[in-house]
C-alpha cells in the first residue's frame, strides 16, 4: 500500500511534505484482518477537520462517522494517520491521495471500491482544535494570585500594569492553571509570576506575567526637624498616608515602633521614618555615674562607676570604677546599672 502523503502548511508556509504509512490490516476486526458488517455504500469526508486530541484518526476525517456501521467506525478510529499540527499551523490531505489511499483500504477488507461511494473536497485542513485565552482571564488570574498571596490587607493594595508574553493559544479541552511566584516575593512593586496551563495533567503553555503592586498604608513622618542622636517622643511624629512600592523600605507603621527610639540620623520636617533610622533607646550617656554590679560565683558586689562610653539595653560599654579608677566593661542593665560578669 502507498503511503498517504500529507502536506504541512505552517503559518502561511509550505513545510516539508510528510509521508505517513498506514497499516490498515490487522488493527482491529477479526483474526481474518476483514471488518465484519457490511461495508457503508458512501462515505463523506470533511473539508475542514479540527482535531482535540494529539494524534488523528481516519474516523477524524469522516464527516457524520458516527452515522458509519460500529464496527467500521471503531475500525476507522483504530486507524492513526500521524500527529496532530501544532497550535497555529495546519496541513493538508490531497483529494487523490486520500481516494487512493481509501481504495487500497477498502480492497484489504474485501470490499469492491466501485460499491461505496467516496465524497472529499478538493483538499482537506487538518488543525488542531484551540482555545485563545483573553486578556482579561490572565488579568484575573494575576490579580487573584496576588490578592490570596500577599502579606498586605487587601483593602490598602492596588493592583496594575499587569503585562503578559502575549495572548496564548491553547489546546481546546479541559484546561487548569497554576500560578508560581519567584522565591522569596514580596508583592510589592515589580511582581513576576509564571502561569503554567495544563490539558489533562501535562502542560501545554508556560507564560510569563508581571504586575505591579502598591499600598496605601499610614506610615509615620517626622513633624519637625529631628536631629541625630534625639530619643523619639510622641508629639515628634505624625501620620500620613503615602503610596508605597519599595519591598526594601522598613517604614514605621505604629508610634509604639519609634517612640522611645534613637535616631541614628538626621530627618527633615515631612520625612518618613524607616525603621532603619531608629537605635534603641540610649539609657546611659558618657560621663553618667552609675552602679557597677560585679556578679562572681556565689558573690555580688557592687560600686561606683562613670560611663566612659554611651549604650542602650544590652549594649556592652566602658566604665571607670571609681574607687580603684580601673576601667571595666559592662552590660547596661537600665539607666542607673551596668553588669559586670566575672
Amino acid at each position: 500500500m502507498k503511503p498517504l502523503r500529507i502536506i504541512g502548511m505552517g503559518c502561511g508556509r509550505a513545510v516539508a511534505v510528510l509521508g505517513i504509512l498506514i497499516w490498515a490490516w490487522g488493527l482491529c476486526g477479526s483474526a481474518s484482518g476483514v471488518v465484519p458488517g457490511r461495508c457503508p455504500t458512501e462515505i463523506h469526508f470533511r473539508e475542514v477537520v479540527e482535531v482535540t486530541d494529539e494524534t488523528i484518526t481516519l474516523a477524524d476525517l469522516v464527516a457524520g462517522a458516527d452515522t458509519l456501521p460500529s464496527s467500521w467506525l471503531a475500525y476507522f478510529r483504530s486507524i492513526e494517520l500521524g500527529p496532530t499540527p501544532p497550535l497555529g499551523t495546519e496541513r493538508f490531505i490531497r483529494s487523490e491521495n486520500l481516494r487512493a489511499y481509501m481504495v487500497s483500504l477498502l480492497r484489504s477488507q474485501g470490499v469492491d471500491p466501485e460499491s461505496t461511494l467516496l465524497v472529499m473536497p478538493d483538499r482537506l485542513t487538518i488543525k488542531r482544535a484551540a482555545t485563545l485565552v483573553e486578556a482579561r482571564q490572565i488579568e484575573d488570574i494575576v490579580t487573584s494570585y496576588i490578592l490570596e498571596h500577599a502579606p498586605w490587607d487587601r483593602g490598602e493594595m492596588e493592583i496594575r500594569d499587569i503585562t503578559f508574553s502575549g495572548l496564548p493559544m491553547l489546546p481546546a479541552g479541559t484546561l487548569t492553571h497554576q500560578v508560581q511566584a519567584q522565591p522569596g516575593e514580596s508583592f510589592l512593586g515589580h511582581v513576576n509570576l509564571s502561569i503554567h496551563f495544563y490539558l489533562e495533567g501535562k502542560k501545554v503553555r508556560t507564560l510569563k506575567a508581571a504586575a505591579r503592586v502598591a499600598l496605601r498604608k499610614q506610615v509615620f513622618h517626622a513633624a519637625r526637624p529631628l536631629k541625630r542622636g534625639e530619643i523619639i517622643r510622641p508629639d515628634d511624629i505624625e501620620a500620613r498616608e503615602i503610596e508605597i512600592t519599595d519591598p526594601s523600605r522598613t517604614y514605621v507603621f505604629e508610634a509604639s515602633q519609634a517612640v522611645g527610639k534613637r535616631l541614628v540620623t538626621h530627618l527633615s520636617m515631612g520625612e518618613p521614618l524607616d525603621q532603619s533610622c531608629l537605635d534603641k533607646p540610649l539609657l546611659v550617656r558618657r560621663g553618667k555615674t552609675v552602679t557597677i554590679v560585679y556578679r562572681m560565683p556565689g558573690i555580688k558586689l557592687t560600686a561606683k562607676g562613670k560611663a566612659k562610653e554611651e549604650g542602650g539595653y544590652g549594649d556592652w560599654i566602658r566604665i571607670v570604677n571609681l574607687d580603684s579608677d580601673k576601667v571595666v566593661k559592662g552590660q547596661v542593665l537600665d539607666g542607673q546599672t551596668v553588669l559586670v560578669v566575672r
